[in-house]
């Protein structure tokens, strides 16, 4: 049986409107941070395999943990434009509302290929950034079973030059730092995604880490958006041999790294003008 809008609404009290087969919320602010509360709703919707549509106007910005977690198959950043139509901010393909379903492709305004037109709105050039998702298993409990925080303070360190500075399982990320605490843990081995920050006079660097354990193995991923504070500086020189490092150190699966411009405070908008080109 499909969950009441009373049921939902209940748990989560940040939705606006919710389909048999999606929670919708609308968002109008200029940023839009990946809160306690949309995190609860994708959490809900999971659970109970419906989408979550997340819709904002085109001025609205979201934070690179927001964007990350909007990926999910199950979640689409709707962006209602008065004047270009309404379309999906990452995917870049255009939208119509169903009552039964919430917001769906509409094929008659394009395909997945052709991008909604205002997708394609041109973004000043930012300051040059690298986006990188890491993927390392090993034996639990072993020496080459390295922790979390072991590899969150190396990166940090490496590639900012300082360790973390804050951290929290939402935004805004306000509890501090500290080697070895209880508490990340417990919300990392509840297979919760942990949020964490480090920012230097030359970069600023937002990550997300997540573990799955069992008796036998742990899988670790790891996903972050490190940013210069110069428009010229060489971030992707410095940062390509960095992590050919820690791919050495920690045996990492998998590694996919981007570079491309991004904005100062490392949020993003509905648009492509922050177009990523493969790095390795």
């Amino acid at each position: 049986m499909a969950p009441t809008v009373s049921d939902l609404m209940d748990t989560s009290p940040a939705l606006d409107l919710i389909t048999g087969k999606a929670v919708v919320m609308h968002q109008s602010r200029q940023v839009v941070p990946y809160t306690q509360w949309i995190a609860d709703a994708m959490h809900e919707c999971i659970a109970k395999n419906l989408e979550f549509q997340l819709v904002t106007p085109p001025t609205s910005r979201v934070t690179f943990p927001l964007r990350y977690a909007l990926t999910n198959p199950l979640f689409t950043w709707v962006v209602d434009d008065r004047e270009h139509g309404v379309y999906d901010g990452i995917r870049s393909h255009a939208l119509k509302w169903l009552d039964s379903s919430g917001y769906v492709p509409d094929v008659l305004e394009g395909s997945y290929l052709t991008p909604a037109e205002g997708f394609l709105r041109p973004e000043p050039r930012g300051y040059p950034q690298v986006q990188v998702e890491l993927v390392f298993s090993s034996d639990a409990g072993t020496a080459k079973d390295p922790e979390l925080d072991e590899v969150v303070a190396f990166l940090t360190g490496t590639l900012t030059g300082l360790p973390p500075a804050s951290w929290g399982p939402t935004e805004p990320m306000g509890l501090h730092w500290k080697k070895h605490e209880d508490s990340r843990e417990r919300i990392l081995n509840l297979r919760a995604p942990v949020l964490f920050n480090s920012s230097s006079p030359m970069a600023l660097l937002i990550g997300i880490a997540q573990q799955k354990k069992s008796r036998a193995n742990s899988r670790k991923k790891l996903a972050f958006i490190v940013s210069a504070k110069q428009e010229n500086h060489p971030l992707v020189k410095i940062v390509t041999p960095k992590l050919l490092e820690i791919k050495a150190n920690y045996g990492i699966d998998s590694i996919n790294c981007y570079a491309g411009t991004a904005r100062p405070d490392l949020t993003f908008t509905p648009r492509n003008g922050q177009g990523l080109t493969p790095l390795c």
